[in-house]
């Protein structure tokens, strides 16, 4: 993936200090076996450093999308724990 599809995002403070990763957001299509329809999602994928100097890769789908919320909006809710959580549970 090419460097320049990646924003630096500084998301929210943690124990240790600032959280910060490169995020890139892409618009994906998944099928709902369910209804059996074709639905568009964002797919949120998070890079941060760990400590011992390797990438530490996540990533998210959510039904949110950029006309509706900001990158650092998107990447703080993928940052909370409560709400991957809550997603899944959903």
């Amino acid at each position: 993936m090419k460097a320049d599809k990646w924003q630096t995002l500084k998301v929210r403070n943690t124990t240790k200090g600032k959280l910060i990763g490169e995020y890139h957001f892409v618009k994906v299509f998944i099928w709902n076996k369910g209804s059996n329809l074709i639905e568009s999602r964002m797919l949120v994928i998070r890079k941060t450093k760990s400590g011992k100097g390797s990438w530490e890769i996540k990533y998210s789908f959510t039904n949110g999308n950029l006309e509706q919320y900001t990158p650092e909006v998107l990447a703080y809710m993928q940052a909370e724990r409560y709400f991957i959580e809550h997603s899944i549970k959903e």
